[in-house]
C-alpha cells in the first residue's frame, strides 16, 4: 500500500506547509484594523503580511484538491475522505483501532494501517485549510479600508478564528507525529520534503 509520492504532491505539500505555518505564526502578533483605533505598527505589518500570504493560500489549496482528483498511483479522494462510504469507514475504523493499540506500546502500526489513518488525517487538515482560506477571503472582501466589517464578513471572521484553533491543534499534532515517525526510523520528513522522485 506504500506509494512513491510524485514531485507535484511533494511541492504542493511543501507550499501548503510553508503557507499554513507562516499564517499561524503571523496570527500571533497581527491585528485587524478597527475603526477609530490606532493599530500598532507590528500588528499592522502582521495583518498586511497575513493578507498577502492569504491571497496565495486559496489558489494553492485549490490546486492541491484538483491534483488529488487527477493524480494516479497515489492516495485518491476515497482514501483521504473515507467518511462517505460505509465500507471505507469500517476499514478505516479497524485501522484506527489497530494503530491505537500499537501507539500504546510506543510503536508505529504497520505501514498499511498507519498510512490509512494518516491519509484520513491529511484529508481533514486539507479541509480545515480550505475552510480557513475561504473564510479569510470572505473577511478580506467584506473589510473596508477604515476597518468596518460587513455582517457576513463578521460571521466569516468567527468561522476563520474557530478553524484557526483547529489548525493549530492539527499543525502541532502533525509536526509531533512526523518527528515521532523519524525517531522510529520511518523517514517521513526526508521523503516528503525531498522534491525529486525517489
Amino acid at each position: 500500500m506504500s506509494r512513491v509520492l510524485s514531485w507535484i504532491t511533494r511541492a504542493l505539500h511543501l507550499g501548503i506547509s510553508i503557507i499554513i505555518t507562516l499564517q499561524l505564526l503571523v496570527s500571533t502578533f497581527m491585528a485587524l484594523p478597527r475603526p477609530g483605533h490606532l493599530t500598532p505598527l507590528r500588528a499592522s505589518v502582521g495583518f498586511d503580511l497575513h493578507e498577502l500570504v492569504g491571497i496565495f493560500s486559496l489558489p494553492v489549496l485549490l490546486l492541491w484538491f484538483a491534483w488529488l482528483f487527477v493524480r494516479r498511483d497515489e492516495a485518491g479522494p476515497g482514501e483521504l475522505f473515507p467518511w462517505f462510504r460505509q465500507s471505507a469507514l469500517a476499514v478505516w475504523y479497524g485501522s484506527l483501532r489497530y494503530s491505537l493499540r500499537a501507539w500504546k506500546l510506543g510503536k508505529l502500526a504497520d505501514t498499511e494501517h498507519n498510512q490509512r489513518v494518516a491519509q484520513s488525517v491529511h484529508g481533514l487538515g486539507a479541509l480545515c485549510g480550505l475552510g480557513m482560506a475561504s473564510s479569510g477571503l470572505l473577511v478580506w472582501l467584506g473589510l473596508s479600508p477604515q476597518g468596518h466589517l460587513t455582517e457576513w464578513a463578521q460571521i466569516s471572521l468567527s468561522a476563520h478564528r474557530f478553524l484557526a484553533n483547529l489548525m493549530w491543534a492539527y499543525w502541532g499534532g502533525h509536526v509531533a507525529m512526523a518527528i515521532w515517525h523519524q525517531w522510529q526510523g520511518d523517514s517521513k520528513l526526508k521523503n516528503m520534503f525531498h522534491l525529486r522522485r525517489i
